[in-house]
């Protein structure tokens, strides 16, 4: 596969990224902050117009950090991308801020927190993986200034907003439930799509045993989280395909949608998931590829990145 849609700013990102160094803060409590680079931007509140359509509610209290904790990196960071396009729709802002975010490097980890590890709010984003690139999109999408951001990030990454490993949301699925409900689910509106009831977090492994043969043996691809009984809806790749081909799919997905390939492993929903950006007729699928001839945020053609799947689900931001 291969990105056909980059542009020039791809570059501006990168020269952007490498200017901030080991810029970004991790936060384990409300005042502790880990180092960073040395940029001193000064964080300019915005104020919201009268009457915007768009503003978020007043934050519920959750584990922020105090914005005087904040270095200048992570301030301009963040308000550069809260900046874009304050007057446009959430969807038209997903589009534009992600568009931004085009050539992110990928990193597979970019969170701290383990079942043995205390969970770091991380506040940077010199990579992403598929979840958090999508994650960050989210929360700026509905934030004009910093500490709506914080707010914004910490509700879309945990449910509760409870900075916490056990209140991470692990599972694409997890969006649909826990406080606040992320996204609804578009799948079931094709006629054409599966529910397949899975125990997330549980996984499969071949063990050879002398007296048994080959046994199945469980563990867990996420140590630490419980197992989670859930009905699954998905979209077989065949009939999505034939829908794209047709154009049926743009009368249900729209610009900002939350797309996730489907995995028919029995502990997980999704292996990877982006977001839904129409070009024209094509729909182009925005993902932070760990793909070798990629590893930053590209745009690839959904028709294209499904040919060898199973599937996909489909949601829709709140």
């Amino acid at each position: 596969m291969s990105d056909g849609y980059n542009d020039n700013n791809m570059m501006k990102r990168r020269t952007f990224l490498t200017g901030l160094g080991l810029g970004g803060l991790a936060f384990s409590g409300p005042s502790l902050a880990r180092g960073d680079g040395h940029h001193h931007a000064r964080t300019k509140q915005r104020h919201l117009p009268h009457g915007h359509e768009h503003a978020p509610a007043a934050a519920p209290p959750s584990d922020a950090p105090a914005l005087s904790t904040l270095s200048d990196t992570t301030r301009q960071q963040i308000t550069q991308l809260v900046s874009i396009a304050p007057h446009k729709s959430r969807q038209e802002r997903i589009m534009l801020i992600s568009q931004f975010m085009k050539g992110t490097p990928y990193l597979a980890q970019p969170l701290i927190g383990s079942a043995n590890t205390a969970e770091e709010l991380i506040l940077s984003w010199r990579g992403v993986n598929c979840m958090t690139f999508v994650e960050i999109i989210l929360a700026a999408s509905q934030s004009f200034n910093v500490e709506q951001f914080i707010h914004a990030l910490i509700a879309t990454r945990y449910s509760h907003h409870h900075v916490s490993f056990t209140e991470r949301r692990h599972f694409l699925s997890d969006w649909l439930h826990g406080s606040p409900v992320l996204c609804r689910d578009l799948s079931p509106k094709f006629s054409y799509a599966q529910r397949v009831e899975k125990t997330l977090n549980l996984k499969l492994s071949s063990s050879n045993n002398p007296d048994n043969g080959h046994e199945k043996t469980q563990d867990r691809y996420v140590p630490g989280i419980p197992l989670k009984k859930r009905l699954i809806t998905y979209l077989p790749t065949r009939p999505l395909l034939d829908d794209l081909q047709t154009g049926a799919v743009r009368k249900i997905v729209k610009t900002g949608d939350v797309i996730g390939i489907y995995s028919p492993l029995a502990g997980l929903d999704v292996f990877h998931i982006g977001l839904a950006i129409w070009h024209g007729r094509t729909l182009l699928f925005r993902n932070a590829s760990s793909l070798p001839e990629h590893r930053y945020v590209v745009d690839t053609p959904l028709d294209h990145y499904l040919q060898e799947r199973r599937g996909a689900i489909i949601y829709r931001p709140r």
